[in-house]
């Protein structure tokens, strides 16, 4: 796992092209906030000292969002959103995480979440799943929230 600073917000180089800029505060099991279009990681000032009473808090500038670099080629979309919330986990290798987002940040993790899992190929109708089977993802531990 990468060791960062609660002292301020850094910033986590990605790939060639894509940096995050991130806030970590609080101890406990992890919790990502991801902010919505033209808003920043200050967004949830005063939301993440609530949460870091309880659980490790990340707030993320989504790419070309707050101080996070735009990248000129990339097409600032859910999809690019996403893998970008995608190789943050992974970056500081994150599990059994709680993801909050407000609009794009919520659709980005509500489809996070579900990339990859069960889900992916079906069934259609979600009526019948169980939580044991909602849990089931290939690549992380999605423990009960």
């Amino acid at each position: 796992m990468l060791d960062v600073s609660e002292a301020g917000p850094s910033l986590l180089k990605l790939s060639e092209r894509l940096s995050v800029r991130f806030h970590k505060t609080g101890s406990g099991p992890p919790l990502l906030l991801v902010h919505t279009i033209r808003t920043q990681l200050e967004y949830f000032r005063s939301l993440a000292p609530l949460l870091a009473r309880s659980h490790t808090v990340y707030a993320i500038d989504l790419p070309g969002h707050g101080h996070s670099p735009i990248d000129p080629g990339a097409s600032f979309n859910e999809p690019y959103f996403r893998q970008a919330v995608i190789r943050f986990i992974e970056a500081l290798d994150l599990s059994d995480i709680t993801l909050v987002g407000e609009s794009i940040g919520r659709v980005a993790s509500l489809v996070l979440t579900a990339s990859g899992g069960p889900f992916l190929d079906g069934p259609a109708d979600l009526s019948a799943v169980t939580p044991e089977q909602a849990l089931r993802h290939p690549t992380w531990s999605m423990g009960a929230k």
